[in-house]
């Protein structure tokens, strides 16, 4: 039984992306790796995109020698669109090593991306690599191994939005991704100590609205307390779609490199709070 229709892209392909002078390489762009369509017309099947990838040269610069200078940053991922009924969304996924993005859906294609807003969200204090080779492919027969374990993540970096004003305390602002099931605040370094950012945090709150109309729309108010480990999952609440983290003014800028928080986008992993 035919399991996808036969598409012009196979259902699973690699792409090589590089970063040169401060920007992606054009004719690298736009290129699909991996395509699936259900052979049932407005049938939606399970499929699990098994994503992999490699850091070819994580030097953002050199000097005039060829030494390396600056180490880079893993900043191209690879982003899964889908479409159900007629609805298209999209997922980014950290492609690093092997990882696994299970959707409902009706049609699939994968393309090996820069993330712009990671590159712009740590341009302060480290640049992107410069080469990284990303795969996917996209698989919907049970019979040959789509029932693993799900475990697609995708981080982005904690930063200050200014344009929600300078006060304290300060704000991070964080979309929540299509389908994320759960979140980690990972640790932070602060003058050479590591720091819990969770317990740092003044306040975690899962929004349904945008912050200018906070509290309207908020969904949960998280508290932390000591029986819980402080980089353990938070499950993310129906309907939210925008997590913001306050500190005390100031903190983020204390940071000794970019602080993180990593979206979980697998349905069966849910342990935590």
């Amino acid at each position: 039984m035919e399991t996808s229709i036969k598409l012009a892209t196979p259902r699973s392909g690699v792409q090589r992306l590089h970063w040169v002078d401060g920007r992606p390489v054009t004719k690298e762009q736009g290129q699909i790796v991996s395509a699936w369509q259900s052979p049932e017309k407005g049938a939606p099947k399970r499929v699990v995109i098994r994503c992999d990838g490699v850091l070819s040269d994580e030097a953002a610069t050199r000097d005039a020698q060829g030494q390396l200078t600056t180490a880079g940053f893993p900043c191209a991922v690879l982003e899964v669109r889908y479409t159900i009924g007629g609805l298209t969304k999209k997922v980014l996924v950290d492609a690093l090593s092997q990882s696994a993005l299970a959707v409902w859906a009706e049609s699939v294609d994968v393309e090996p991306v820069w993330d712009m807003r990671r590159i712009a969200r740590i341009a302060d204090s480290i640049a992107p690599c410069q080469e990284q080779l990303l795969a996917a492919t996209a698989n919907s027969n049970q019979g040959v191994g789509d029932t693993g374990v799900a475990d697609a993540r995708w981080l982005d970096a904690i930063h200050q939005d200014f344009d929600e004003g300078e006060g304290d305390p300060e704000w991070s602002i964080h979309p929540i991704p299509e389908g994320a099931r759960g979140v980690r605040i990972l640790n932070a370094k602060i003058g050479g100590t590591i720091v819990s950012l969770q317990d740092a945090a003044e306040q975690i709150i899962f929004s349904a609205d945008s912050f200018p109309r906070l509290p309207n729309g908020a969904v949960e108010y998280f508290i932390d307390d000591d029986t819980v480990p402080p980089t353990s999952i938070i499950i993310v609440p129906t309907v939210a779609r925008f997590l913001f983290l306050a500190f005390n003014s100031g903190t983020i800028a204390t940071f000794d490199s970019p602080a993180w928080i990593e979206w979980i986008m697998a349905p069966a992993t849910l342990p935590g709070n």
